[in-house]
């Protein structure tokens, strides 16, 4: 196979915050989205500076919320969106590194 781009994980050094992670449709569920989340964990670690990560998902993402889950982030109780309608829209997970 090609070296090609299937997608992309975007991170924070200062806040450690994993800001997106996203695959390309066509190349999900092989594992490419858990293994740029090992990746961008192990950096975060390495670094050492901060303790705990951060990221947000959108409600009803429930293939995103089981993948973070899988790596022991816990939903903190922050909503970092809403919709217009005022319901939640985007919530908030940290990780003890």
């Amino acid at each position: 196979m090609e070296d090609k781009a299937v997608g992309l994980i975007a991170y924070d050094l200062e806040d450690y915050d994993i800001w997106r992670l996203m695959i390309d449709s066509r190349y999900q569920g092989r594992g490419y989205g858990r293994k740029a989340m090992e990746l961008a964990l192990d950096i975060l670690r390495k670094e050492g500076r901060l303790k705990t990560a951060r990221t947000s998902i959108i409600v009803e993402n429930n293939v995103m919320r089981n993948l973070i889950v899988s790596f022991g982030f816990k939903e903190n109780g922050k909503v970092t969106h809403y919709r217009e309608d005022g319901e939640p829209n985007e919530i908030e997970f940290e990780l003890n590194l």
